[in-house]
């Protein structure tokens, strides 16, 4: 028997073995029945639970049989990455456990244990669940006040290092540690040297205590993130790993890898529950944070659609969710054939399934957490850790001038060309005839209200080496004089 509640009436409906064979029953569908027949004061709480675990499975809910720990650890990284605190976490998951033993005991076959997670330590309180603030430090020009350049300084070389902690960065020497020094963090050592100092920074180490230092640096920074909208009040060790986790993940780091990352350090999020994963270039991924982090400008990234999904539905997918839509690139083509005795004209992407997008670092992971499950993005190698691939403009700027189909952000230079007639001799630059030499033979007049009324079109003869000859119409942007 299987109890449906419709907000008004409740329904029953009876299924035999042969039924729900016949018919697998969808997981999500059996906890909302279940859900149905709770106490209205329970019903609150278990509900923001389902509808949490339903919003993380991409691409449609499991059947009851093929509900596994995978899907949980999927939600749990999900969970993760939206910055979910821990004990919320853990109330959603002893909900949906309680769930998962109430279709047990109504006769589903389920594995009740589904849910169980190992019991965590309660959170530190040290919760940094956006990394906005660091980001406007670190993209924005360094402060003209030396102390607050240090501090500036600081913040960052311990973001570049994976959160690491003021107390061990006060001890670091100029020679003993050069060696360990790389990327962002090279740059800024370079800054500081000094054949007069033995430490790497000037923070009168030798006549201060390192934990005044620490506590005074601590401060210091804890107003510079405030005053970028953090809310924070100082810079902790605890502070900092949390602030360098929400980097990562808004970078688009792997959940399993961020924890790798940090170990057993306290984040107060979902991310202690997250199983971290193997084999981890540590230090590449911090690189790949630091980049995040010091640099986020607009760049080209190439999407591909999952099987039969649409540009439109990618964009109504991102309006529903509230979030702002990149600039795109879908290119089409007209593609002739004859069909019996008159020719058929069809539109055709140049690259099926492929959408290319425009946007910054940051908006990427928020984007694929909104489509994760109808598109994907490319990154420059196999491997989750690796950073999203570039399309660098000159690529792109080439591969529009090939296809003849241009984005709004390029602005055609249009040649002089005021001397071109019939008889003379011209080089396409652009579009599938691009490269080719040929001879104009007609100059089509202008029509009032006519495309050929804003741009002129030139009829260009080909001459091939088996004597064929055929024309084609150019504009005057993709043609130059020879």
């Amino acid at each position: 028997m299987q109890l449906r509640y419709n907000g008004l009436n409740c329904e029953i409906e009876y299924k035999t073995a042969e039924t729900e064979a016949a018919a697998p029953v969808s997981a999500v569908d059996v906890f909302e029945d279940i859900l149905a027949t709770l106490p209205l004061k329970t019903r609150g709480s278990y509900g923001k639970a389902l509808r949490a675990f339903k919003k993380s499975l991409q691409g449609g809910a499991p059947t009851l049989s093929a509900l596994s720990v995978s899907h949980v650890k999927q939600w749990i990284a999900a969970m993760a990455t939206d910055g979910v605190r821990l004990s919320t976490a853990c109330h959603y998951l002893d909900c949906m456990s309680a769930l998962a033993g109430k279709a047990v005991e109504a006769g589903y076959a389920l594995d009740r244990e589904v849910f169980a997670h190992a019991p965590q330590r309660a959170a530190s309180g040290e919760i940094v669940t956006s990394p906005d603030a660091l980001l406007a430090i670190g993209r924005q020009a360094r402060p003209g006040n030396a102390q607050c350049a240090l501090s500036s300084d600081l913040l960052l070389f311990s973001q570049y290092s994976g959160g690491m902690p003021l107390g061990e960065i006060i001890k670091l020497e100029q020679k003993a540690d050069a060696g360990t020094f790389r990327g962002p963090c090279a740059e800024i050592a370079a800054r500081y040297r000094s054949e007069r100092r033995r430490a790497l920074f000037p923070l009168s180490q030798s006549r201060r205590a390192h934990a005044s230092i620490e506590a005074e640096q601590s401060r210091r920074i804890g107003a510079l993130l405030s005053s970028a909208g953090s809310g924070l009040r100082d810079y902790s060790p605890g502070v900092a790993v949390a602030l360098w986790a929400a980097a990562a993940l808004a970078a688009g780091i792997e959940p399993s890898i961020v924890r790798a990352c940090i170990g057993d350090a306290d984040t107060g999020t979902a991310l202690q529950l997250v199983d971290p994963a193997s084999g981890v270039d540590v230090s590449a991924v911090h690189l790949s944070v630091a980049s995040f982090v010091s640099h986020a400008p607009e760049r080209w990234h190439a999407m591909r659609l999952r099987r039969g999904i649409l540009p439109a539905d990618v964009e109504a997918r991102i309006a529903a969710a509230g979030l702002s839509m990149p600039a795109t690139f879908y290119p089409m083509t007209e593609v002739v054939r004859r069909v019996g005795h008159r020719m058929q004209r069809d539109i055709r992407a140049f690259i099926p399934d492929v959408l290319f997008f425009k946007t910054t670092d940051t908006a990427i992971a928020p984007l694929l957490r909104t489509i994760g499950d109808i598109a994907w993005c490319y990154r420059e190698t196999n491997s989750p850790q690796s950073p999203y691939a570039v399309i660098s403009d000159a690529q792109m700027l080439a591969f529009q001038r090939i296809i003849g189909s241009f984005t709004p952000d390029v602005e055609l230079m249009r040649p002089t060309l005021r001397d071109l007639g019939i008889g003379r001799r011209v080089r396409i630059t652009a579009g599938a005839m691009c490269g080719y030499e040929g001879v104009i033979h007609d100059v089509p007049a202008s029509l009032p209200g006519h495309l050929c009324s804003k741009r002129r079109i030139f009829s260009i003869s080909f001459l091939s080496d088996f004597g064929m000859q055929w024309s084609v119409d150019i504009d005057e942007a993709f043609i130059e004089e020879l």
